[in-house]
C-alpha cells in the first residue's frame, strides 16, 4: 500500500489515460496487469496504484519510484490513447506531517489536482 508523504523521499509518476466509459474496466485491468507483470519487477519501483474516475473517462496509474535514475516510463497501450505521463516530487502536504495511505478499501474520494 503506497504511503503519500514528502517524508518518504519517493518520486511519484502519474499516467493519466483518457478512455471511453465502456472501455474503462478493460483499461483498469490492463494497467493492473502491467504493474503486476512488468513494473514491480523493475529495480526502483516501490508501489503501483490504479485509480478510475467516477465519470468513466479516465484511468490514472500512480507509481512510486525510489529515485529518478530507476524511473522507467510505462509504455502506452496500443489499443488506448497515449497517457499523459509525468514524474513528480512530493514537496508539500497539508496538514504538515500528514500521511495518506492509498488503498482500494479506504473510505472517501481522492482528488488529485494537476495544474
Amino acid at each position: 500500500m503506497p504511503l503519500v508523504s514528502k517524508a518518504n523521499g519517493l518520486l511519484a509518476e502519474f499516467a493519466i489515460f483518457p478512455v471511453e466509459p465502456d472501455n474503462q474496466a478493460n483499461l483498469v485491468e490492463k494497467v493492473i496487469q502491467n504493474i503486476e507483470s512488468v513494473l514491480k519487477h523493475n529495480t526502483g519501483v516501490v508501489s503501483g496504484t490504479v485509480l478510475r474516475s467516477r465519470d468513466g473517462l479516465r484511468v490514472t496509474s500512480y507509481t512510486q519510484w525510489a529515485n529518478q535514475e530507476s524511473y522507467v516510463a510505462t509504455q502506452p497501450f496500443t489499443d488506448f490513447a497515449v497517457p499523459d505521463v509525468h514524474l513528480f516530487e512530493i514537496f508539500a502536504e497539508e496538514p504538515e506531517d500528514s500521511a495518506l495511505q492509498l488503498s482500494s478499501g479506504m473510505n472517501g474520494l481522492i482528488n488529485f489536482g494537476i495544474f
